[in-house]
């Protein structure tokens, strides 16, 4: 502060934290269905992680979300899910030492 004026961080306004707290597979799904993969490619990707997930429980896993955002649709929650920034939020899972 100086002469009665915030610079810097103190003068900026705050952005809003995550409003919903997922657990670590609902990231993960969420993040690579805002992405465009499919519930196809999103059960072998996570399988390749070693979390073994079929396709109808990556499909419960969007219900659960589509409950959690309160949307109807799947488009709806893709498009709350950016809105909210939810897109920037990579799944530490997803990043390996020294990426």
């Amino acid at each position: 502060k100086i002469n009665g004026i915030n610079f810097g961080l103190v003068n900026k306004t705050a952005k809003n934290p995550l409003r919903y707290e997922l657990n670590e597979k609902q990231n993960m799904v969420l993040f690579l269905y805002v992405n465009k993969y499919s519930n196809a490619e999103i059960s072998e990707i996570l399988t390749i992680l070693g979390h073994k997930m079929s396709k109808t429980r990556v499909n419960d896993h969007l219900e659960s979300l589509k409950f959690i955002f309160h949307v109807k649709t799947k488009e709806q929650l893709i498009e709350k899910a950016i809105a909210l920034d939810y897109h920037l939020l990579i799944p530490r899972k997803f990043l390996k030492i020294g990426s």
